[in-house]
Parts: structure tokens; sequence; C-alpha cells
């Protein structure tokens, strides 16, 4: 059970609902939630706006940050309705509570602290859990309201065999697609490795870049945990950042000399077309690559990828290999 389901099942031995929580609840039983954790848990709060495609949303976000890494961390919102006043203030000091030895501290602190002051006792306007790692893939955020950013977008199977813009396909996949949404999401993040695997003549042999490919892949078939994936991806960060900061180290210069004798034909489809008078051709194809390898690699951000100019780049090809036929069609 991952942890915001554990985090409902407390609430729901409450014997009541989300809605029903005020914040002050709502705090108390995120507080023995993380204390409970088996794995680690730390609380952070925040006063501000709670809808991702809203700017008139005031309310509370506590934040649930588990020692498993990103996609496990969740948030509970209490959204209050327009114009409501409080006292300004960002956060509590402390703004962290990490384990119980902090908890009383943490409990003045919030206490003491002029939004929850005012607004702990009260009847939000609503209440929510989200995922930030899910919601960054999704078209809605967890309060039903849609990303502006996100049209909706139709496909026919006749536009689906014919296209070429990979953004828009993996939009309509991941929103109306066969099958559960977690499992459309995971194979837009294998056909994106795959679209690493594409450039692996030009990544270095043995490298970090390569290495994070591998553990993603690893962990889409079982095999690896999150956190070794957020480990690889890190490594794999620090080795793009090397690359664009130190052009001219000997170990940069030999990888890009790598890159020289490989045909254009066979990175070209993947990568963005680079004007030679940028710099030398080669290190720049090598940039390109590592760029795209790092930004991808990690799950939960499919999504920059889909909404970036880069994804005009990728082969739609390889995208219908991947996700085969989101119609059914027998061949």
């Amino acid at each position: 059970m991952t942890p915001i389901r554990r985090f409902e099942a407390m609430v729901a031995e409450t014997g009541g609902t989300l809605d029903a929580l005020t914040p002050r609840a709502g705090l108390n039983l995120l507080l023995r939630f993380a204390i409970e954790e088996a794995g680690g848990a730390r609380i952070r709060l925040e006063w501000g706006n709670v809808a991702r495609h809203d700017d008139e949303s005031p309310g509370f976000t506590f934040h649930c940050e588990m020692g498993g890494g990103y996609p496990e961390w969740f948030s509970l919102l209490f959204r209050f309705n327009r114009g409501v006043k409080v006292e300004r203030g960002g956060q509590p000091e402390p703004a962290w509570c990490i384990g119980a030895s902090e908890a009383a501290a943490f409990r003045a602190a919030t206490d003491a602290w002029g939004p929850y002051r005012a607004l702990a006792d009260a009847k939000p306007a609503g209440a929510t859990l989200e995922r930030p790692s899910e919601t960054s893939n999704r078209p809605y955020d967890c309060w039903g309201a849609r990303d502006p950013g996100w049209p909706v977008v139709s496909m026919t199977p006749e536009e689906w065999d014919r296209g070429e813009d990979v953004a828009a396909m993996s939009r309509w996949f991941v929103e109306f697609g066969p099958g559960e949404h977690d499992e459309r999401v995971r194979l837009i993040h294998r056909y994106l490795l795959a679209c690493c695997r594409r450039l692996w003549p030009i990544l270095p042999a043995g490298g970090d870049l390569r290495r994070s490919v591998e553990t993603a892949e690893r962990w889409l078939d079982g095999e690896a945990t999150l956190k070794e994936v957020g480990e690889a991806s890190w490594s794999a960060e620090g080795e793009f950042i090397f690359m664009t900061t130190e052009p001219d180290d000997p170990e940069v210069a030999r990888w890009a000399r790598a890159v020289a004798w490989r045909s254009a034909e066979e990175i070209d489809e993947v990568l963005d077309p680079v004007p030679p008078e940028l710099a030398p051709l080669p290190y720049r194809r090598l940039l390109s690559a590592a760029y795209l390898v790092h930004v991808v690699v990690f799950p939960g951000n499919e999504s920059r990828a889909w909404t970036s100019g880069r994804s005009r780049r990728l082969p739609a090809s390889l995208l219908r290999a991947v996700v085969g036929d989101p119609f059914g069609r027998r061949r």
C-alpha cells in the first residue's frame, strides 16, 4: 500500500472523510502518520494558492515528504473561499517537523502562525490529497481544473497512423488511451527511454547518462527501486552539467570526438537540428543527447518532454511501436 493510501486508511479509521476535516484535525492526523511511518517522513506547511490552474484559491498545503523519494510524497490541501482575510505569512518557523522529537516545537510554532491561528478550526471550502508525481502527468489538477497548457486533443485511427506530432499523440494517449492511467504513463516513459536508446552510440560509454537509462528500464520492469532511479538521475544530471560547464575538458573533448564519426542519420531523428555556427556540431549533438536523457529518465518528468518543442523531433513511428494500437485494431 502506498503512503497516500495508508493516510487515506487512517482518515477512514476516524469514521469521517477528508471533506469533514478542519486544518487542525488534518494536521494532527498527518503528524501521527509521519511519526508512525516506518520509512520516515517530514511535514512542511505553507499558506498560499493551492490550485495549479487558478490564481485565486487560497489555502493550506501540508506536505508529507517520504524517505522513499519524490514519487512517494503527497500533500494534504485545504482550500478556502476567495477573499478570505488572514495575516500574511508563508510558513511557520520552524517550517519542518522531522520525527516525534520535533513535534512539540513544531505544534507550538504552527499554533502561533498567523494563517493557522485564524483558520485552524474553520470549515474549509474543500479538502483533497495530491501526489505531485501523478498530477504533473494529468490534464487536471487535484481540484478538477484543467491545465490550460494541455489542450483537448482528439485523435482518429487514421491520424494516429499518420501523425508525427508526438506531443499531441502522447497527450491524447495518456488521457484517452485504453487501460489504467498509470500504465499509460509508464508506456510513455518506456517510449522516452527507447528514444534515449537511439542515442546510445553518442552517450559516453560506462557513464552516468547510460546508467540512468538502464536503471529506469529496470524500475519499469520491477527490478530497481525509485530510490535507485533517483540516485541514477542525479548522477546523470551531474554528467550533463559537467559537459555544459567544462567544454574544453579533455574527457568532454574525447566524448565529442566519438560523436564526430557517427552518422548524423543515426541520431538526427531524435535530436534537434543544431546550426553549425552555434558551436562545433559534435559537441552540440552530445549536449542535446545528454539533455534529453537527464530530462526524461526520472518517472514523473514525462510531461516535460511532451510540452517542449523537442517533442516535434521525437520519432512517432517508435511511439506507435512501443505503445501499440490504442484503438485495438487487429493487423
